[in-house]
C-alpha cells in the first residue's frame, strides 16, 4: 500500500465521518429539542436531495442557490407531519412517536422508489469536478467547503482545547434559593460504604 492510497483513505474517512457527523447531530438536536427519536430523518434528507435534483434541472436553478427555495419547500412537507402525526402522539410516551416514525420512514422510502426509481442520480454543474491538490491527492472542492462550513457552525476552530474553552466561556446555571431541602442517607456496603443524598423537591434537584 502506497502513501498515497492511505493518505486518500484518511481523507475520505475524515469527509465521511463529517457527513455522518452532521446527521447524528440532527438527530440529537431534535431529540433534545423535541424529545422525538425521528428514524425518518434519513428519508427526509434524501428527498430534499431529490426534490433538488428535479427542481433545479426544472428551473435551471444552480442546486446550491436552490437550497434557499428548498428549505422552503421542505418546511411545507415536514410541518403537517409533525403537527398532525407526532405532536398528538408525543404525550403517549416515547414508543408512539418512534413507531409512527418508522411508518413516516417506510411510506417516504417506497414513494421515493416509485417516482425516482433505484437508479442513482448526479448534480452535474460547472464546478462539479473542482478539486484541490493535498499532499498529493486530489480532493473534491465541495466536500472541503462543506466540511469547513461545518467546523464553524460547530465552533470547532482546530484548537486542541476549543471544545472546553467554549464549555468554560458558558455561564453556570441560575439555581433559586432552596425552600425545602431533604435529607437520606443509605449505604454502598454495609459497615463499608455509605453515602448521603441532598435533594429540594420544589425544584427536583439532587447532589
Amino acid at each position: 500500500m502506497t502513501p498515497s492510497t492511505l493518505i486518500a483513505g484518511a481523507i475520505s474517512g475524515l469527509l465521511l465521518g463529517g457527513l455522518y457527523a452532521v446527521t447524528a447531530l440532527g438527530l440529537s438536536m431534535v431529540f433534545g429539542v423535541m424529545r422525538l427519536v425521528n428514524v425518518a430523518h434519513g428519508e427526509l434528507l434524501l428527498l430534499a436531495a431529490y426534490l433538488n435534483f428535479t427542481l433545479a434541472g426544472l428551473l435551471s436553478i444552480d442546486p446550491l442557490l436552490f437550497v434557499f427555495l428548498l428549505i422552503h419547500v421542505m418546511f411545507l412537507v415536514v410541518y403537517p407531519l409533525q403537527r398532525w402525526i407526532f405532536n398528538p402522539l408525543m404525550h403517549l410516551g416515547a414508543e408512539p412517536p418512534l413507531l409512527a416514525a418508522f411508518g413516516v420512514s417506510i411510506i417516504l422510502q417506497n414513494v421515493m422508489l416509485l417516482v425516482w426509481t433505484a437508479d442513482s442520480r448526479t448534480l452535474i454543474t460547472s464546478y462539479s469536478d473542482a478539486g484541490v491538490q493535498l499532499l498529493g491527492v486530489r480532493v473534491s472542492l465541495l466536500y472541503l467547503l462543506a466540511l469547513a462550513d461545518v467546523g464553524s457552525e460547530l465552533g470547532l476552530s482546530g484548537s486542541r482545547d476549543t471544545i472546553l474553552r467554549l464549555v468554560r466561556q458558558s455561564p453556570p446555571p441560575a439555581r433559586s434559593e432552596p425552600h425545602v431541602i431533604g435529607l437520606d442517607d443509605w449505604a454502598w456496603k454495609r459497615r463499608l460504604r455509605y453515602g448521603t443524598l441532598i435533594c429540594e423537591p420544589s425544584a427536583r434537584f439532587a447532589h
